[in-house]
């Protein structure tokens, strides 16, 4: 009986010491990695160093719930600040390639899609989760946290995905949505071209919550074709930033008609509407698949009350390509660290686009829905010789805009 009582205090003594250890190695990466509190009922907010005071661009914020985590690092978005705390990493070319090894369902996580239905809806801004306690989770620049005195306000966009239709600005908003300083809104509001009657009261109600120094994101790729609404973009959102992505024009054109057909408010062939009846041969401008690709008529428009220098123009080939390189030129533009990356990416071979890869506890990543990747209606050789031919003047003129060939 003496040797199992000896042989059991040993035993406990080496499970004190080993608790002892990891207790010790959190609390020291804790110090080191974040020098950030966890702030709740529970916790107070620890001081800085005195004699390693936080700079001002690290103010504590809040954090917001997304759609990628359910809590990420949420620091003030002041690149001049930052600018001596991280090395900008230059936005070059490197095409990825798929990582057997990461799981390929495109299914969305049915514990979070549960968790956001039990309170109350899809959006997690209106989440009463909000109002609870967070625990923290590892993000890639520190911890989690909440500040002082900060409070979240539904606020007018910073930024603008205009268009182009099918072109990819969904995929460029769900990327975006990654970044802990971005703030983007659900469904398409389109505000500045069917309900601008409503004010803008309606329109900031239909916004995600933000802090100071995140930026609210809203995409409406009808704003780019609807004259009239760079006017008023201007007038109500004068400092506002504009993603304009844009595709090979032929191929955004059968993209567009294929989404009208799984909606079933297309019945003709692509041929039948896309040349005018009495003139074989003559392109159909003024339908909507095809009129959508005349970048240059319609960039005119935007650049008659903004300036060059606020529009930045999205390859939507890029974007499915190497979505880490173009995602690094959009942080650039917005003035966001990069944050972004490589590693957030991989290539699902099924739909052939590439997919997120998730941050919740899950692993599972986060693929477009079904309807990406949809097979196009079968064109004549013929059809796509004279699209192209229609096309050509008008993407010169739209390179010579922007500054940049896309070689359609």
């Amino acid at each position: 009986m003496l040797l199992p009582r000896r042989l059991c205090s040993l035993v406990g003594g080496f499970l004190l010491l080993f608790l002892c250890f990891f207790y010790v190695v959190d609390h020291y990466d804790y110090q080191f990695d974040s020098h950030l509190a966890v702030v709740g009922p529970e916790y107070p907010i620890r001081e800085a160093p005195q004699d390693r005071p936080w700079p001002r661009s690290l103010a504590l914020t809040r954090p917001l719930l997304n759609d990628t985590s359910w809590a990420t690092a949420h620091l003030d978005n002041n690149a001049t600040a930052f600018s001596e705390y991280r090395k900008r990493m230059p936005c070059k070319k490197k095409y990825w390639r798929c990582n057997s090894s990461v799981p390929t369902d495109p299914e969305p996580p049915p514990e979070v899609l549960q968790e956001l239905e039990a309170v109350g809806g899809s959006d997690p801004s209106s989440s009463p989760m909000l109002d609870a306690p967070l625990w923290t989770q590892y993000a890639d620049r520190g911890y989690t946290v909440i500040g002082r005195n900060e409070t979240a306000a539904r606020r007018l966009p910073h930024v603008l995905i205009i268009g182009a239709k099918k072109s990819g600005t969904r995929a460029l908003l769900a990327f975006l949505r990654v970044h802990p300083s971005i703030r983007a809104s659900g469904p398409e509001v389109h505000y500045f071209d069917r309900f601008y009657s409503r004010g803008l009261s309606w329109y900031r109600s239909k916004l995600p919550l933000s802090l100071e120094g995140q930026l609210t994101v809203e995409k409406t790729p009808a704003y780019f074709t609807t004259p009239g609404v760079p006017a008023r973009v201007k007038m109500d959102l004068p400092s506002c930033r504009l993603l304009l992505v844009v595709r090979d024009p032929v191929t955004r054109a059968l993209s567009d008609y294929t989404q009208s057909l799984s909606k079933h408010r297309a019945r003709r062939p692509f041929e039948e509407m896309a040349f005018v009846k009495s003139s074989p041969g003559l392109v159909n401008s003024e339908w909507g698949p095809i009129s959508g690709g005349l970048y240059a008529r319609h960039l005119q428009r935007w650049l008659d009350h903004f300036p060059r220098s606020s529009i930045h123009v999205v390859s939507g080939e890029n974007l499915i390509k190497d979505p880490a390189a173009e995602l690094c030129r959009v942080q650039e533009f917005l003035g966001l660290r990069r944050v972004i990356t490589e590693k957030h990416f991989f290539f699902n071979v099924t739909k052939g686009f590439p997919c997120l890869v998730k941050r919740e506890k899950s692993g599972r990543p986060h693929c477009l829905g079904s309807s990406k990747g949809r097979s196009h209606p079968e064109v004549s050789r013929e059809t796509y010789n004279i699209l192209r031919d229609f096309y050509r003047p008008f993407n010169y003129k739209f390179y010579k805009m922007v500054g940049q060939n896309f070689r359609w």
